[in-house]
């Protein structure tokens, strides 16, 4: 679908993607980009059992990931460097 869009990069849902669905996406010469919501969000969303930083510290450290954004840099920063260590 992304091939036949023509798009050059695509914006991903966290849990919304598997690893090998990202590695295939870059087969195709596409970039992906995720956006994290705030800390505290995210920290609302893990005690409902749902493991975000895991699932995409698991993305960055397969570098699934090109580009992650988000609201607190400081918490994208050191997520990147937990995950890349």
């Amino acid at each position: 679908l992304v091939t036949r869009a023509g798009l050059d990069s695509v914006s991903v849902e966290v849990g919304r993607f598997r690893v090998e669905d990202g590695h295939a996406i870059h087969s195709a010469g596409v970039a992906i980009r995720c956006h994290l919501r705030e800390p505290a969000k995210i920290a609302k969303i893990e005690r409902y059992g749902r493991d975000v930083r895991g699932y995409v510290g698991g993305l960055i450290a397969e570098r699934v990931i090109n580009v992650l954004s988000g609201d607190n840099v400081g918490y994208l920063f050191a997520l990147v460097d937990e995950y890349t260590a």
